[in-house]
């Protein structure tokens, strides 16, 4: 009985994934929604991309090792400037920080009977200090959705959303902690 399960498990994930066959990529738009940040101190005054390859932001591999491109429409640095400039607005009385891409990896994995999907960032903030030096912070956040029937573009979508707010309540807290006000 174990094994009918197993089994059928793993032909429902053969046929519930299969990214499309072709070599089309998934464009993901960010749909605006108001990030929240208790006690905000910062707005992100620029974004900058900085991976080597900045075309897309991973793929989905398949059970035949077909891959599926995932892409931010109009490319990483376009498509956060123009969400967090909606979603995180500026006030001047708060400390502008620039965001630098480092790395985005998008990702997924189907096994016996199970599919995830995967979104990993590294970020890079910057600010000067009222001295007048750079000061920098780095953050790492993956993000998992796990036990997917299948995986879609708004699964992604709201994972990189939450990898962002996630990066951005880390800056934060970093900035309070080390008593940096505007």
């Amino acid at each position: 009985m174990l094994l009918h399960i197993n089994i059928l498990g793993l032909l429902i994930s053969f046929l519930i994934y299969t990214p499309p066959k072709s070599s089309s990529d998934w464009v993901i738009s960010l749909k605006l929604k108001e990030i929240k940040i208790e006690d905000r101190d910062f707005y992100i005054k620029s974004v900058s991309d900085k991976r080597q390859d900045s075309s897309n932001i991973g793929y989905l591999e398949g059970l035949w090792k077909n891959k599926t491109y995932l892409r931010l429409n109009g490319g990483a640095k376009k498509a956060f400037t123009e969400y967090l400039d909606k979603a995180l607005p500026a006030d001047s009385s708060q400390i502008p920080v620039e965001l630098t891409i480092k790395g985005i990896k998008a990702t997924n994995d189907a096994g016996w009977g199970h599919i995830s999907a995967i979104v990993e960032m590294e970020l890079e903030f910057s600010w000067l200090n009222k001295e007048g030096d750079l000061e920098k912070v780095e953050v790492n956040v993956i993000k998992e959705k796990e036990n997917l029937i299948k995986i879609a573009k708004r699964t992604y979508r709201k994972l990189l959303r939450d990898v962002l707010v996630s990066s951005l309540n880390q800056l934060n807290n970093d900035l309070k902690a080390q008593s940096i006000t505007p």
